[in-house]
């Protein structure tokens, strides 16, 4: 398949950011504190598994970053830019033989499709003085009793471990990112927080959007008794959030597969009026937040919320004025979670 320029097809904020390199298939720029961001366009099916569970999947990625000497310390399947995406960092030594040398932290975004995906990382590493984080952070958690050392000299609750039984991470304590404002200059604070604003910011253009997505594993929302129907009402969610944003962007979209007719009716007679001044649409919903599901006796009801950052461009390319707002969208499924219904949106009133 021939592409526009990947910058194109993938955009993001880069102000302030230096490009070090540019190819039809990558492009990487340097921060201004150290470290860099690359944007990868691969044009083979991505090597991910089919038919496997979130926690599989967790676990496989946790040996990957294990087998370099490092560890996992995120990885869930999240929305960016109205495509599901796998959301991840990790952490590995600079130098295996010195661990004084510090670590690198990596943050990515993958976005696969059946034929290609598209790869986001960001990549820091430690530099100076190091372990300061890790220091402060764990003598307060042995003063509060988050932490105690056993008779084999074992620190006990440094890294935490689900009780779940589901796949743990390899962070400990001070890699929560609540701790990421106390320590913004270092580097996982700060891989991090551009992983945020990449994930938030993105825009894909229609062309990837043709493309079929790679079918991730269900999110694994809510406790182990709900985790199944919830994840179902997650799913077919995702599904109609993505499918709205192709309809608006003037894409052919089957909705009646799953969507009832009169619903999928009013979607489209929604978007018409857009669609009939010629503007170009570009989604872009960013990430949605907690997904709110009321169940009642013939019918689930879910509503999310997320940041509307479309952009309207007229014929001559040029945007038309657009104002970002938080839209609530409710979405009508069937007990079943294989039909859409009904759905509604609407943009959420900010208190002073």
């Amino acid at each position: 398949m021939s592409l526009p320029p990947l910058e194109q097809l993938v955009r993001f904020d880069t102000d302030g950011w230096q490009v070090s390199r540019r190819s039809d298939t990558e492009v990487s720029w340097n921060l201004l504190a150290g470290g860099g961001v690359t944007l990868v366009h691969f044009p083979t099916p991505p090597d991910i598994p089919r038919d496997t569970s979130l926690d599989e999947l967790r676990r496989q990625r946790r040996r990957a970053a294990q087998a370099g000497g490092g560890g996992l310390l995120e990885f869930d399947i999240v929305t960016a830019g109205a495509v599901r995406a796998m959301r991840s960092i990790s952490k590995r030594p600079r130098d295996t033989r010195d661990s004084a040398a510090g670590g690198i932290y990596v943050a990515s975004l993958v976005l696969p499709f059946e034929s290609m995906s598209i790869v986001i990382k960001v990549e820091c590493g430690e530099g100076g003085l190091t372990g300061e984080r890790d220091a402060v952070v764990a003598d307060e958690a042995l003063s509060d009793g988050r932490v105690h050392v056993d008779d084999d000299d074992v620190m006990r609750g440094w890294i935490p471990q689900p009780d779940d039984g589901t796949e743990p991470l390899d962070a400990n304590l001070a890699e929560a990112e609540k701790y990421d404002a106390r320590f913004p200059d270092h580097p996982l604070s700060r891989v991090r927080a551009v992983l945020n604003r990449v994930q938030a910011e993105l825009q894909i253009d229609p062309v990837i959007l043709d493309e079929q997505p790679f079918p991730l594993p269900d999110l694994a929302i809510g406790t182990a008794e709900t985790t199944t129907s919830l994840a179902a009402v997650a799913r077919i969610v995702e599904r109609f959030l993505f499918d709205y944003a192709r309809v608006f962007a003037g894409h052919p979209v089957t909705l009646e597969t799953y969507v009832d007719t009169v619903a999928a009716a009013k979607l489209r007679d929604a978007a018409e009026p857009v669609l009939a001044t010629g503007d170009a649409m570009r989604p872009n919903f960013g990430s949605w937040g907690d997904m709110a599901v009321t169940e009642e006796p013939d019918r689930v009801i879910a509503e999310v919320e997320f940041e509307d950052r479309s952009i309207r461009e007229d014929a001559a390319g040029d945007p038309v004025e657009a104002r970002e707002q938080r839209m609530r969208m409710t979405v009508v499924v069937d007990l079943e979670c294989t039909r859409v219904e009904d759905f509604w949106i609407e943009p959420v009133s900010r208190r002073a």
